[in-house]
């Protein structure tokens, strides 16, 4: 089965019919490649070795009648922590609660998140001790204000923001919250095939920013509605006067670029295809497989 490119009313003058065939199984190895190469995310630069890793529950340390260590990692990922202090550990860190049996003393904590380096530190009573990790200001009782980021550019990647302070974040898809000082910052970030920056004001109730690849940025872009109809998820990627990569849903979806002529190449459910559009005026673009 292959993935057809049908009318594209409006934008060729003639509305003259594209239609190519692409294999199945190479449209989909194809697909596996591209898909692999937007979802990269560059990793931490240090390499670390150890025998045995040191992860056990709080019921161990219960009955052990050793101080407990409990890092929630707010974070959204796993790493490894380094602590430094009256003994030395190395521990892997997953998302949410995680127990650990150490030694009363003050500690260093060191480990690789949120796309940088980061340090904190943390004192064990015999009581035991608590401490969140999140990718923003660190504010042990949680009451910092919250930056809400809506990433709908179907893709992962690190975004920065410069502003009272800098931080780093490693922003999945979809809904996430992030711990920030208040003050306006300037946001950077690669996606959408392109270095994209923007601001954001965080208030002491917060702030939020939504991302999304088919929002017109300039006012010089048109507005063409792809139809996808083939039942599953569509991944385009437009060359001309300007790249674009678009993530498109199952129904209609508005994407918005500069005129011209495009090479494109989609990857669907059932295959792939490649050619080329004249987008010179509104309008709708359809695909569907057959």
């Amino acid at each position: 089965m292959d993935i057809s490119t049908i009318f594209y009313s409006g934008l060729s003058g003639e509305g003259k019919q594209l239609m190519k065939r692409i294999g199945l199984i190479s449209g989909l190895l194809l697909a596996v490649v591209m898909l692999a190469g937007w979802s990269s995310i560059p990793q931490g630069s240090g390499l670390m070795s150890a025998t045995a890793i040191e992860h056990q529950s709080v019921t161990a340390f219960a009955a052990s009648g050793v101080p407990v260590l409990t890092l929630t990692n707010q974070t959204g990922e796993t790493f490894y922590v380094t602590l430094t202090g009256p003994s030395s550990y190395w521990f892997q860190v997953l998302p949410g609660k995680n127990n650990f049996e150490v030694m009363q003393g003050e500690y260093t904590l060191s480990y690789f998140a949120c796309g940088a380096q980061q340090t904190n530190t943390v004192n064990v009573k015999k009581s035991g001790a608590t401490l969140k990790l999140t990718c923003g200001a660190t504010d042990k009782s949680g009451n910092a204000p919250v930056l809400n980021i809506n990433n709908k550019t179907g893709g992962s990647f690190y975004l920065t923001l410069t502003g009272p302070k800098t931080y780093t974040f490693n922003v999945p898809t979809g809904k996430s919250t992030y711990q920030v000082d208040q003050g306006t910052y300037d946001v950077s970030y690669y996606a959408c095939s392109e270095q994209r920056t923007d601001s954001v004001k965080i208030k002491k109730k917060g702030g939020s920013l939504t991302i999304d690849c088919t929002k017109a940025k300039t006012g010089k872009e048109i507005a063409i509605t792809v139809n996808n109809m083939t039942g599953g998820t569509m991944y385009m990627t437009l060359t001309g006067p300007a790249s674009y990569q678009f993530t498109l849903p199952v129904g209609k979806t508005k994407i918005y670029v500069l005129k011209g002529t495009y090479t494109y190449t989609v990857y669907g459910s059932c295959g792939s295809d490649t050619g080329t559009a004249n987008l010179s005026k509104k309008g709708s673009w359809s695909w569907w497989c057959y």
